[in-house]
């Protein structure tokens, strides 16, 4: 099994702890990783988040997630000032709210699983 990911990245660990059999190839950017694939060189690429999400509709013809759960997850933060505890109520209450009212995950899912927002950002397709 050949799996291909980008040098240097995360990516590379998650595959050799998850797939310690699998033969990783390492790509200079995502890009050529996933070409590999759609090239036949390799079975799988591991990518972080949305990058697989978005190749897999591009090139539904060839490329599937086959997971629903993610093979790691990372642990994004907000950073504030010490002793700035009134900002860090105000993060602490908007996230539990846009989590609560669904907010967050309903941006997750444009973000992440669709492709709607291409045409609205410089370069879109």
């Amino acid at each position: 099994m050949k799996i291909a990911a980008r040098r240097g990245a995360f990516t590379v660990q998650v595959a050799r702890e998850t797939f310690p059999k699998a033969k990783v190839l390492q790509f200079d950017d995502d890009a050529q990783a996933f070409q590999e694939v759609l090239n036949g060189n390799a079975h799988a690429v591991i990518a972080s988040s949305p990058k697989p999400e978005h190749e897999a509709i591009k090139h539904s013809d060839a490329l599937f997630i086959p997971f629903s759960d993610r093979l790691s997850k990372g642990n994004e933060a907000f950073a504030v000032r010490l002793g700035e505890e009134d900002k860090k109520a105000f993060f602490d209450k908007w996230i539990q709210a846009r989590t609560e009212d669904g907010w967050l995950k309903e941006r997750y899912e444009y973000w992440f699983s669709t492709l709607d927002w291409q045409d609205q950002i410089a370069g879109g397709q």
